[in-house]
């Protein structure tokens, strides 16, 4: 009998499970968003000069509404939600240490968000559309931290929503009021003490508060920021409007005590720097760029000085590190030539030059175009006259300047890197006196030698061993300047 009543209850249970769960299953609740993970150890992005960040990292997500929750409007009273929405925290980047940032746009997946940036009412990016075709299917609106050591918050204007007050702990937040149907409910721990919500001093952070339609997928967000060196601790001075100066990047990514080298300023040799900056600033070049990946300090300084065409050393009088770029910024009949009196091989095969064909006659600059929303962008230089030498034979070289983002320079980039690889490369390593004490990476120089037809040849310093006091002689490696057009410099036909 009992046996029997259980059965008839299990049967009575299934119906109901059946009819009032499987045929009417109830709303997706919060926990349902699709929201993005992050692991332990995600390298937070450093930011330079106007570029988009590709991967924020969300640190924190709540104050869910689904349609049928009811929000608080106030003053105007409350309101039922038609969407789903949420608020989150991301970490845009690291941006200048003790500089300032701006948000200038958003992007969800592929699609542009519109920025509309008010006065009265802080920082809101709208798409208007998505997969209803109505401005209220998307929209984010928020608040941006910009960065700065004591964490001021800012949309680039005065504001009173939310309040562009600096706090030590944290933000005061207002409620702002609907946004067409769309609301901006209460921010981050509304209700909260302020100096209890999380500070994230020295980083770009955006609070916001998203409402993502009828789906709860929550699309995958980037955004494109502007981070100068302008007031910085690494501030040369100068800055393109919208790229960062190349010498204020090195000089951050060398000095910065937050995630960086955290060199003395004492160990810089800031003249070199603040003159480089003077010329690249003259060339219009900038730098631009979201380091998204972990990587080694010296693969990154490496890029800036690729793509800058520079070099830094110690130097050895001072200990300081010294920036040098190679220009064409000397006067031939002033530089010391290298010569049998006062030079002599470094070995066997001391002296090399390149056939003409080995030389590269096309130049392929893989770049960030900022113009197609930071796609892939592509620069071509070509040097006709090579390839007919060469029997109309094409060599190519392919090399990618991730910082330049702007069409123009990646032009210019690649006709300075065709110049250099489309005439033979000629190479030396010499024995010299103690009159070369002073030469450096960098430096130039001539070379003449009758024995191998040479004379007054251009020069560039690559390396300088100053060996052993006792022995008063020091080696040089040097290599053909790109800027020497004489041709009556190389060996001629025996």
């Amino acid at each position: 009998m009992y046996f029997e009543l259980f059965v008839a209850a299990v049967m009575i249970g299934t119906f109901v499970y059946h009819r009032w769960i499987e045929d009417h299953p109830a709303s997706p609740r919060p926990t349902d968003v699709q929201l993005p993970r992050v692991d332990e150890g995600t390298p937070i992005t450093m930011v330079y000069g106007r570029c988009r960040v590709r991967t924020p990292v969300m640190v924190w997500s709540g104050n869910y509404l689904v349609p049928g929750d009811e929000y608080d409007t106030s003053p105007s009273g409350t309101a039922t939600a038609d969407h789903y929405s949420l608020d989150t925290l991301f970490i845009l980047g690291v941006p200048f240490y003790g500089g300032k940032a701006a948000l200038t746009g958003a992007w969800a997946g592929d699609t542009p968000i519109t920025m509309h940036i008010d006065a009265s009412a802080g920082t809101t990016q709208r798409y208007d559309g998505g997969p209803g075709g109505t401005p209220t299917d998307f929209s984010v609106n928020g608040v941006f931290y910009q960065g700065t050591t004591i964490q001021d918050v800012t949309n680039g204007t005065p504001s009173i929503f939310p309040d562009t007050g600096t706090f030590i702990d944290g933000v005061n937040y207002r409620v702002g009021l609907a946004t067409g149907t769309t609301a901006l409910v209460a921010m981050l721990f509304a209700g909260e003490d302020s100096t209890r919500i999380p500070g994230y001093r020295s980083q770009l952070v955006l609070f916001s508060h998203v409402a993502i339609g009828g789906s709860p997928a929550l699309p995958a967000f980037s955004f494109e920021v502007q981070a100068l060196s302008t007031g910085s601790a690494a501030d040369l001075g100068r800055s393109l409007p919208t790229d960062g100066d190349p010498a204020a990047v090195l000089l951050d990514l060398l000095t910065s005590p937050w995630a960086k080298l955290a060199l003395p300023v004492s160990k810089i040799d800031l003249p070199s720097f603040n003159a480089a900056s003077i010329t690249l600033f003259a060339e219009g070049h900038g730098y631009s760029r979201a380091i998204d990946q972990g990587a080694d300090a010296s693969e990154i300084i490496g890029d800036v000085l690729k793509q800058t065409d520079g070099l830094i050393y110690e130097e050895p009088t001072t200990g300081k590190l010294v920036y040098k770029l190679v220009r064409k910024d000397y006067v031939i009949p002033e530089l010391d030539d290298i010569n049998p009196d006062n030079a002599s091989p470094a070995g066997s095969g001391w002296y090399s030059v390149q056939g003409w064909s080995e030389t590269i006659n096309q130049v392929r600059v893989k770049f960030t175009d900022r113009q197609n929303f930071y796609a892939d962008g592509l620069a071509i230089g070509q040097n006709q006259a090579n390839i007919i030498g060469q029997g109309g034979k094409l060599r190519s070289l392919e090399l990618t300047y991730v910082g330049c983002c702007d069409r123009i320079l990646a032009a210019k980039l690649a006709s300075r890197e065709l110049g250099a690889v489309s005439r033979p490369i000629a190479k030396a390593s010499v024995i010299v006196n103690r009159s070369f004490y002073a030469k450096r990476p960098g430096d130039v120089v001539t070379l003449t030698w009758p024995e191998i037809g040479v004379d007054h040849m251009i020069m560039r310093v690559v390396r300088v061993d100053f060996g052993q006091l006792h022995d008063g002689r020091i080696k040089i490696d040097i290599i053909r300047d790109v800027f020497d057009v004489q041709l009556g410099a190389f060996a001629f036909a025996a």
